[in-house]
Protein backbone atom coordinates (compact mmCIF):
# COMPACT_ATOMS: atom_id res chain seq x y z
CA UNK A 1 0.00 0.00 0.00
CA UNK A 2 1.77 3.23 -0.66
CA UNK A 3 1.84 6.27 1.78
CA UNK A 4 -0.67 9.16 0.74
CA UNK A 5 1.55 11.99 -0.57
CA UNK A 6 -1.00 13.24 -2.87
CA UNK A 7 -0.68 17.21 -0.96
CA UNK A 8 3.25 17.05 -1.77
CA UNK A 9 5.57 17.68 -4.96
CA UNK A 10 8.66 16.67 -5.33
CA UNK A 11 10.84 19.11 -7.87
CA UNK A 12 13.81 17.31 -9.04
CA UNK A 13 16.08 19.91 -11.11
CA UNK A 14 19.02 17.88 -12.85
CA UNK A 15 21.76 18.18 -15.36
CA UNK A 16 22.83 15.07 -16.76
CA UNK A 17 26.73 15.31 -16.61
CA UNK A 18 27.61 11.84 -15.82
CA UNK A 19 26.01 8.25 -16.31
CA UNK A 20 25.62 7.83 -12.46
CA UNK A 21 23.60 11.34 -12.47
CA UNK A 22 21.31 9.92 -14.83
CA UNK A 23 20.41 6.40 -13.08
CA UNK A 24 20.74 8.34 -9.72
CA UNK A 25 17.40 9.77 -11.67
CA UNK A 26 15.60 6.82 -12.85
CA UNK A 27 16.07 5.10 -9.45
CA UNK A 28 14.71 7.93 -7.39
CA UNK A 29 11.89 8.30 -9.49
CA UNK A 30 10.82 5.22 -9.65
CA UNK A 31 11.16 4.40 -5.51
CA UNK A 32 8.88 7.73 -5.15
CA UNK A 33 5.91 6.58 -7.48
CA UNK A 34 6.33 2.90 -5.74
CA UNK A 35 6.18 4.44 -2.70
CA UNK A 36 4.19 7.25 -2.29
CA UNK A 37 1.26 8.19 -4.39
CA UNK A 38 2.68 12.21 -5.39
CA UNK A 39 3.58 14.07 -8.06
CA UNK A 40 7.19 14.26 -9.30
CA UNK A 41 8.05 16.84 -11.29
CA UNK A 42 12.03 16.69 -13.37
CA UNK A 43 13.48 19.75 -14.35
CA UNK A 44 16.47 19.19 -16.66
CA UNK A 45 18.60 22.03 -17.67
CA UNK A 46 21.33 21.87 -20.03
CA UNK A 47 22.90 23.49 -23.04
CA UNK A 48 21.33 20.08 -25.25
CA UNK A 49 18.58 18.11 -24.89
CA UNK A 50 19.24 14.83 -26.46
CA UNK A 51 15.99 13.15 -24.92
CA UNK A 52 17.41 10.21 -23.24
CA UNK A 53 16.15 11.34 -19.64
CA UNK A 54 12.53 11.92 -21.19
CA UNK A 55 12.41 8.73 -23.05
CA UNK A 56 13.39 6.52 -19.98
CA UNK A 57 11.38 8.47 -17.17
CA UNK A 58 7.94 6.74 -15.94
CA UNK A 59 4.97 8.56 -18.22
CA UNK A 60 3.30 9.55 -15.09
CA UNK A 61 6.27 11.92 -14.25
CA UNK A 62 6.04 15.55 -15.47
CA UNK A 63 9.63 16.36 -17.09
CA UNK A 64 10.37 19.95 -18.42
CA UNK A 65 13.89 20.71 -20.34
CA UNK A 66 15.34 24.33 -20.21
CA UNK A 67 18.29 25.39 -22.33
CA UNK A 68 20.71 26.69 -20.22
CA UNK A 69 24.59 27.30 -21.29
CA UNK A 70 25.49 28.24 -17.50
CA UNK A 71 28.66 25.88 -16.36
CA UNK A 72 26.98 25.32 -13.09
CA UNK A 73 23.52 24.62 -12.23
CA UNK A 74 20.82 26.04 -9.92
Amino acid sequence: MKTDLTDLTFLILVRIDLIQCFENVIVITESLLKYFDTTIYVLEADSFNNGLLKKNLNKKLMYQFKAENKSSLH
